[in-house]
């Protein structure tokens, strides 16, 4: 309903954490991809992608995407934990 309403990138961004929740993460990465262009320096949007990779196996890409997120934030906390995701071998 908010994405009829509003269709800017977050919104769009965050309809698609449900839509991977729903039809799986690889269906989110490619709606993720579409908004590359509008997103490419938010940490969130790398953020989600290296869940969605992970989420594939594709562990390589997914620290990638994370190492990307967590250049992009300021926030510590958000740095600690991207960090922790990076360094965890069974995340991968």
């Amino acid at each position: 309903l908010l994405a009829a309403r509003d269709s800017s990138p977050l919104v769009r961004l965050n309809r698609i954490v449900a839509l991977a929740h729903v039809a799986g993460p690889d269906a989110g990465l490619q709606e993720l991809d579409t908004l590359e262009s509008a997103l490419v320096d938010y940490h969130l949007w790398h953020a989600l992608r290296a869940h969605l990779l992970r989420q594939t196996g594709r562990g390589a890409e997914a620290d990638a995407a994370d190492l990307r997120a967590l250049e992009l934030t300021a926030n510590r906390a958000e740095q600690r934990l991207v960090a922790a995701r990076v360094r965890r071998p069974s995340a991968r």
